[in-house]
């Protein structure tokens, strides 16, 4: 027995230091991890930033879903890619606490905000993936080289074959600023366009070029109606060669994919047809060159539209979404206003028809078409059910400050979100100057000036608000949308303080008397005096459900300014009634 004991006695000794074992390890990984993202601040990202060859930054705000979501991801990529050769540091920068100054520097306006930086100098706002995988395989693509060196004339010709245009340096010597400035633009751009270079003499003096920096057509995208190669003549200087590359690249008619589509600028006219390059592409050159046809008297000029061709079967759900028969015989035509709205052309495809399609769109006679799902035919809810066609009428009421979700019906978290709304919605249903809603953005268009951030997309649009509403930064819990409605809405709330701190019998009934005391405060001077003696009339001369103050000593009230006298009643209340 006394055996036994001391054998049970030695288990559990083993049992307690093994267990505190994993926690030190457990704790020991979790710092590592923490530590392998920098945190900058105000103070010292100017100096910390600049120790860092590549990092990348993420602007953040501690409360908001995304970038909670973003955050073990940003943490595991950052584990793996300070092993990279070369590492990259990624480090982070909170926006609503000690770095605010250096958000608004960067111009940051949602969360959360990715920016790529070399030795000091912001390069890019981070356009890529938001996992772990997706960061990692981003920022190596980044890294690689922007342009490759062509030693060979099979290399320079095997270049050009490719369907994607091509910018190619000639260069004698590593040492001349267009040099420098190119080499710059391939690695700040090569996730858009292609870039080679050469010093080869005998490339140089086949094609004519040296010091200089030319645009290649691909082979398979020559034609007689443009130049197929185009030198550029302006400035050696990032912006200037960054901007001839963005007018220039695609020429009169891009051939639009999915991997380059959000290089067409609006306003921009697609054709769409079934693109071929491989063997003999007579049908595709054969609609090109109508395409063009046209696109040439809108190349410059006040008005400038863009033209491009697509694969129908490539974007066949967005011929849908123009409500367009994707295996029509002929080209189909659509396109896109500097608005977003969307048009399309309803008759067979000519260069004639085209032209007046264009003349159309450029002199706004024609109706642009819009997608959206059906009215609801029951609509009591207490989150309102909004489709493009309704939008108007329900977000952009003037009377109402609308709390908008924009969702995808395949989303889970969008789902949780509803759920959280319908709560926060039952809280507040007698706040008559408020309204929630709900769009599925899948099934209608967007107006501007709304976009989608991520799924699900919040937006808050007050009275006064509607062409500019606020996104939404917060989390996903009822206490954060109740907080951030009292404290953003256009009027205070009558059941909740501007904190969102519900109210007592005696504050509420204060509370909703506000704008009479704001009309106080602003038509005499001694307005919040005023206020307070109101204050201490309730206190001193009416039974309040029983509830005794804690002082009634409100002198240290009445030096506030008239500004603040929401806020001083309000916490007033507070410190007398323990609200």
């Amino acid at each position: 027995m006394l055996l036994m004991k001391k054998r049970l006695k030695t288990m559990k000794f083993i049992y307690e230091i093994s267990t505190f074992i994993c926690v030190c390890i457990s704790v020991l990984i979790s710092k590592t991890k923490c530590d392998d993202v920098l945190v900058f601040t105000d103070n010292d990202f100017n100096e910390n930033i600049k120790k860092q060859h590549v990092v990348l930054v993420k602007f953040f705000s501690p409360g908001c879903g995304h970038c909670k979501a973003l955050a073990p991801e940003f943490e595991k990529a950052a584990s793996i890619l300070r092993f990279n050769n070369p590492p990259v540091a990624l480090a982070e920068v909170d926006c609503t606490s000690t770095g605010q100054t250096t958000c608004n520097k960067f111009g940051v306006k949602g969360y959360p905000s990715l920016k790529v930086f070399s030795d000091g100098e912001l390069l890019y706002a981070y356009d890529g993936p938001r996992d772990a995988d997706g960061i990692v395989a981003y920022m190596k693509m980044k890294l690689s080289p922007g342009s490759q060196e062509l030693k060979t004339l099979e290399q320079f010709d095997s270049c050009l074959e490719d369907i994607d245009n091509v910018v190619i340096g000639f260069f004698e010597n590593h040492d001349s600023e267009l040099y420098k400035s190119f080499r710059r633009l391939a690695d700040t751009q090569k996730q858009h366009y292609r870039f080679a270079y050469t010093f080869s003499n005998r490339i140089m003096t086949k094609y004519g070029y040296r010091n200089d920096v030319v645009l290649f057509r691909s082979k398979k995208l020559q034609t007689k109606q443009e130049q197929s190669q185009l030198r550029y003549d302006g400035k050696p200087t990032l912006y200037e060669m960054r901007s001839w590359l963005t007018a220039s690249y695609h020429g009169l008619v891009g051939y639009r994919t999915h991997s380059n589509r959000e290089q067409f600028e609006a306003p921009f006219i697609v054709a769409y047809c079934d693109v071929e390059f491989s063997g003999k592409p007579t049908d595709t050159r054969y609609w090109r060159n109508r395409v063009m046809a046209v696109a040439r008297k809108y190349a410059k000029g006040p008005r400038r539209i863009t033209f491009a061709i697509s694969d129908a079967s490539e974007f066949r759900q967005e011929l849908l979404d123009f409500d367009l028969d994707p295996s029509a015989e002929k080209p189909l035509v659509a396109a896109r206003d500097d608005s977003q709205r969307r048009y399309a052309m309803r008759t067979d495809f000519s260069i004639e028809a085209l032209e007046k399609f264009v003349e159309d769109l450029l002199d706004g006679s024609m109706k642009p078409y819009i997608k959206s799902d059906p009215l609801p035919l029951n609509d009591d809810g207490l989150v309102k059910v909004v489709v493009r066609t309704n939008f108007d009428e329900i977000v952009n009421d003037p009377t109402k400050d609308v709390l908008l979700e924009l969702y995808a019906s395949w989303c889970q978290v969008c789902k949780h979100v509803a759920e959280k709304l319908e709560e926060v919605a039952e809280k507040l249903k007698n706040e008559t100057g408020i309204v929630f809603a709900r769009m599925d953005v899948t099934t209608n268009d967007l107006p501007r000036p709304y976009y989608i951030k991520g799924y699900p997309s919040l937006y808050f649009a007050t009275k006064n608000s509607k062409s500019s509403p606020k996104l939404y930064q917060g989390g996903f819990t009822v206490r954060d949308f109740l907080q951030f409605v009292a404290a953003e809405s256009s009027d205070p709330l009558n059941g909740y303080d501007r904190k969102g701190q519900k109210l007592s019998f005696i504050a509420f009934h204060l509370y909703s008397d506000m704008s009479t005391s704001v009309s106080r405060v602003t038509s005499s001077p001694n307005g919040i005096q005023n206020v307070i003696r109101d204050v201490n009339h309730h206190i001193l001369k009416k039974e309040l459900d029983g509830v005794r103050p804690k002082s009634r000593d409100s002198r240290k009230y009445s030096n506030q300014s008239p500004d603040k006298e929401i806020d001083t009643v309000a916490h007033f209340l507070r410190q007398f009634y323990n609200i």
